[in-house]
């Protein structure tokens, strides 16, 4: 660096104003784009608007810096991060406990990085104007601290945000956190001493902070991904008894099949005998008689084997409710997605019809109405069912579950939801004619998945019954 030509710039009447500038900026910027690309998915208006909005709020600081003082003041800049900090939480449709504690492990930890910075430029002053070398810090350890952000952004701040098991934790640990990073602010000696001491004291307790907080989180989220893991077990375990089931009803097919074929036969030769006989009295009751005696086991739906599999499972607890379905199924062969992921959502879409209309008082009419098209590279599917007409939402407009006395959000539709999400599927839950209805679309990938072939089915099924 040549000193001379640096310090004969920095006596340009711009030079401070400039740095000024230059510092606001980097002070307030980089760290609320962080928090903003955390929280992307759940910005009331767009990134551009809020941007532009932040950029404003910043606009407004550095005029106000430049004006009242000569160089960057922190009593200008603590307030402004105060009105920064609540207008992004005004703009992000999370819970304000929620974001303090998912963003509170990067405060700490940007923090701590700035108190470094200040320490260094304390340390080794290079330049005359102050805040000058902690700006061009600050920006170079932002190659190391993007890239560890966006780390923890994937790995906790997603799933968590994502989820509402932790309702209840997200007040205490938020108050903890700010608690941690005022008194880490206001009791260190560090804003007046600035020693080596000081320094410790201040990184002791923003590291400190940083670690209880981030293993909260990191415990909140290995919850979540064993709850995944149970569900997606769960699922398998569900599909292997369904394939099981459906195997016993096949050979008990099969065997009911041969005995037919041998009372057929039997039945043809008694028949042509009275017929030798012109006895038509005794053919017309050989025919009552053998009607009688024909099994009338449940017909497959449509030529899929995982559709037939599921609706044959439900299908005789909604005869046991007296409920009258309806189902209109027009699926091919081939699965149009993941076999697990389509019993997760018509397995659990059926098993949440069942359990609604079974807690309906007897003698209620129960109805359940069905259908699942597939239709080029699209999948609808459309359920209506009988329940007791008692819906309860959170604050995001969740659906919460009566079988959790209406405190937290069901599992079979957030388990619709964590399938839909593989093939940008939607979902809308609503009460149409007194009936709990859902409509749901998703992308359906033929060939990307893996695919069952239906056993034992033809195009005899044909492509839509209706079974009452």
């Amino acid at each position: 660096m040549n000193l001379p030509i640096t310090f004969e710039l920095l006596q340009h009447p711009l030079a401070v104003p400039m740095v000024t500038l230059f510092y606001t900026i980097v002070h307030v910027l980089p760290g609320n784009l962080i928090r903003l690309y955390l929280f992307r998915r759940y910005l009331r208006f767009s990134p551009q608007l809020v941007i532009a909005g932040l950029l404003v709020l910043i606009g407004i600081e550095a005029v106000i810096q430049i004006e009242a003082v000569t160089v960057f003041s922190r009593r200008i800049a603590f307030p402004f991060l105060f009105f920064i900090f609540f207008y992004l939480v005004a703009v992000t449709r999370v819970p304000i406990a929620k974001q303090i504690c998912i963003i509170a492990p990067l405060g700490l930890l940007w923090f701590g990085m700035q108190t470094a910075v200040f320490a260094i430029e304390d340390a080794y002053p290079v330049f005359e104007i102050p805040f000058l070398l902690s700006g061009l810090l600050i920006l170079a350890s932002l190659l190391v601290i993007a890239p560890f952000c966006l780390y923890y952004g994937r790995t906790v701040a997603d799933p968590l945000l994502a989820d509402d098991s932790f309702d209840a934790v997200w007040k205490p640990l938020a108050w903890l956190g700010t608690l941690i990073l005022v008194l880490t602010i206001l009791l260190s000696p560090f804003n007046e001493l600035r020693t080596n001491t000081a320094l410790f004291v201040r990184l002791s307790a923003a590291i400190g902070a940083f670690c209880c907080i981030g293993l909260a989180l990191y415990a909140m989220n290995e919850r979540l991904r064993q709850r995944a893991l149970r569900e997606q077990l769960a699922h398998e375990a569900e599909m292997a008894e369904i394939t099981r089931q459906n195997a016993v009803q096949m050979e008990e097919n099969e065997r009911v099949t041969r005995i037919f074929r041998a009372q057929f036969t039997e039945l043809i030769e008694e028949a042509e005998e009275k017929l030798a006989y012109e006895d038509y009295a005794g053919i017309e009751q050989l025919m009552r008689d053998a009607a009688a005696q024909i099994n009338t086991s449940y017909a497959p739906v449509c030529a899929n084997e995982i559709v037939n599999i599921l609706i044959g499972y439900w299908q005789p607890v909604f005869d046991r409710l007296g409920a009258r379905t309806e189902y209109r199924i027009e699926i091919g062969t081939e699965n149009p997605i993941d076999p697990l992921d389509l019993t997760a959502i018509l397995g659990n879409l059926l098993r949440n019809a069942a359990e609604a209309m079974e807690s309906l008082a007897p003698g209620t009419k129960r109805i359940l109405r069905l259908a699942l098209v597939h239709q080029a590279d699209l999948l609808f599917l459309t359920m209506d069912n009988s329940f007791d007409g008692t819906l309860r939402y959170d604050a995001d407009g969740n659906l919460l579950s009566s079988k959790r006395a209406h405190s937290e959000r069901g599992i079979g539709l957030e388990s619709i939801r964590t399938s839909l999400a593989r093939y940008d599927g939607t979902m809308e839950v609503t009460v149409e004619d007194g009936l709990f209805a859902v409509d749901i679309t998703l992308t359906a990938a033929m060939g990307a998945h893996r695919e069952i072939s239906s056993v034992g089915s033809s195009d005899q099924y044909g492509k839509a019954d209706d079974i009452s």
